[in-house]
């Protein structure tokens, strides 16, 4: 019996390299970094374990130094400051996407279907506009949930994680906002990533972020266009509402990752 032959059509190089990037993030988040921030940023182009992966998951080593270079230029350009909420830690990181980036983001917002399906309080009350994101809603630049899980992996580098959720938050002047935790426990070793999306933003506007320590003090954290804010899941927090001068919506992207065990590469 003859056997039959086909032919196998190539995948498109988009699906390769989206199929790659998702490949890439699950496994850098599974391990532990090979570098904490600090080396990390005194030696930005310093190769990962992580970047032959790419290639031996059916991306190209044209695709894996793209990524090593896009990785490099991120830590290069980044500025980072460092906080202690109620003795766990808040990473701010300023310019985490370039501006052309940032305004790509922003004009795709608004074309996206919003729905009251989020809110701060356990009872669902009070109820915020968001549209949950994933492979068929998805944002333009993808390089921005791969610096994410770059800048968790090195910022919280003695454990792993797994990306579990990712949304968009839209709130305008009128809304209501709580305090909150992501997690429960103070031992819990959940992150959450928030991307502040807007391509511009004014002291003005107010909807800074609110990090509360145990004592009532807290620290905000303004939505100032590529900026991005990583901390433990179970840091008290709120999302302020912009304030009656504000005549645009505040957009935020919130990625949460669930922490488990130690690993290593």
């Amino acid at each position: 019996m003859q056997q039959e032959i086909r032919q196998l059509t190539p995948l498109p190089a988009d699906r390769i390299e989206a199929e790659s990037e998702a490949s890439y993030i699950s496994f850098l988040l599974s391990h532990r970094s090979p570098l904490s921030l600090q080396q990390a940023l005194e030696n930005p182009a310093q190769h990962w374990v992580v970047d032959q992966h790419v290639v031996d998951n059916g991306g190209s080593e044209v695709l894996a130094l793209q990524w090593r270079e896009s990785r490099a230029r991120l830590l290069s350009r980044i500025k980072h400051r460092e906080f202690r909420i109620a003795g766990r830690e808040l990473h701010v990181f300023d310019n985490v996407l370039p501006t052309p980036a940032i305004d790509a983001i922003d004009a795709s917002l608004a074309e996206k279907h919003y729905t009251l399906t989020e809110s701060d309080l356990s009872s669902g009350e009070s109820p915020i506009f968001a549209t949950e994101l994933g492979d068929d809603n998805r944002l333009p630049v993808s390089s921005l949930d791969r610096h994410i899980a770059e800048l968790v992996c090195i910022c919280f580098h003695r454990q792993v994680h797994r990306a579990e959720r990712s949304y968009v938050n839209l709130s305008r002047y009128g809304d209501m906002a709580y305090p909150h935790r992501d997690a429960q426990g103070s031992m819990s070793k959940n992150i959450t990533a928030l991307a502040y999306l807007n391509r511009q933003w004014q002291v003005e506007y107010g909807g800074e972020t609110k990090f509360f320590d145990d004592d009532g003090t807290s620290v905000g954290v303004l939505p100032q266009p590529g900026r991005l804010a990583l901390f433990r899941g179970s840091v008290l927090h709120v999302g302020s509402i912009p304030n009656r001068e504000c005549r645009i919506a505040r957009y935020t992207m919130a990625t949460k990752f669930k922490g488990s065990r130690k690993a290593s590469f």
